[in-house]
């Protein structure tokens, strides 16, 4: 049975050359623009590198689907994804959850191929969490500024769906907007 600091340590050792910072990591593809700035704020890269690497290596040419970031904190695995875009669209509720999952089942792949023994169940077991940072200007429930409602995010139906993964496939799915994360995660963690 493999810990937290086991995982961090493997992916440490066989992947470091994908740490990158967080600018590269948030960056939006459709326009070319990270979605949170900072240098300095540096975690894996883990669609366009980790993941990337494994399924080369493994010689698959069907396409995974990721998310953007793995960090490692307090002996939590954090799956970090960015969406810069507007979520409304059934098609990116499954994309996110499809990522959740695959994100696990290609790190597993990565475990076995590596004779790293981590099998999912194990994974599983281990304390990680999921976050999805949005852009809350995209995401608004009404854009008139007289509005009391304007700076909520039309997020609702996501929370609920993504509520069956807590305590289950991840100990917590947390989605927050890119200034609660930069608030809270990012100052907590690269002070």
């Amino acid at each position: 049975m493999k810990t937290e600091i086991e995982v961090n340590d493997y992916l440490n050792t066989n992947y470091r050359s994908y740490i990158n910072s967080i600018s590269i990591i948030s960056k939006d593809d459709c326009n070319n623009t990270p979605m949170i700035e900072g240098e300095n704020i540096k975690m894996f890269n883990y669609d366009k590198g980790v993941l990337k690497k494994i399924w080369n290596q493994l010689g698959k040419t069907h396409e995974i689907t990721a998310v953007d970031g793995l960090d490692f904190q307090n002996n939590t695995l954090y799956f970090i994804e960015f969406k810069n875009g507007k979520l409304n669209k059934k098609e990116d509720k499954f994309g996110i959850r499809l990522k959740m999952t695959e994100s696990l089942i290609g790190l597993v792949k990565g475990f076995k191929k590596d004779s790293f023994e981590c099998d999912l169940c194990n994974l599983l077991k281990l304390k990680k969490r999921f976050i999805l940072v949005y852009n809350e200007e995209k995401n608004t429930l009404v854009n008139n500024p007289l509005e009391s409602f304007k700076n909520l995010a039309d997020i609702y139906p996501l929370q609920q769906q993504m509520e069956e993964y807590n305590n289950e496939t991840f100990e917590k799915v947390i989605i927050m907007s890119k200034n609660d994360f930069e608030k809270f995660y990012l100052k907590k963690y690269f002070p």
